[in-house]
């Protein structure tokens, strides 16, 4: 009887280690349409994309793993036509560990930042 136990608690065990563990959803935080240079967030976060609506000129947004205008950029988005719509969304975050500051160019450039922090 022992031994019928035992084999039973093993193949527990074995069925165990054999189901797939699913890693938990990320939720990913818009930083809100805004129109000038500024600190996003502070501190490790993950960075996941943006979205660019240009306005009267073309528009481009340099994403900084910094708090200032200073530092590693780490995305750079452009949107080629005034009155263009464009965006861009990464599979997975890239990690910064200062914050994340975005500057924008462009006449009436409005932009969003997605980015999850710990």
């Amino acid at each position: 009887m022992k031994e019928l136990i035992k084999k039973i608690g093993l193949l527990v065990v074995v069925c165990l280690l054999l189901v797939p563990v699913q890693a938990p959803a990320q939720t990913v935080i818009s930083s809100g349409m805004t129109t000038t240079d500024r600190l996003i967030a502070m501190g490790a976060c993950e960075y996941y994309g943006m979205a660019i609506i240009s306005g009267a000129s073309t528009a481009s947004v340099v994403i900084y793993d910094a708090i200032t205008i200073s530092g590693t950029s780490i995305d750079r988005g452009f949107c080629p036509t005034a009155q263009g719509n464009c965006k861009w969304m990464l599979p997975y975050g890239v990690q910064v560990f200062n914050g994340i500051y975005a500057d924008v160019t462009g006449t009436g450039a409005n932009y969003t930042v997605f980015y999850n922090c710990k």
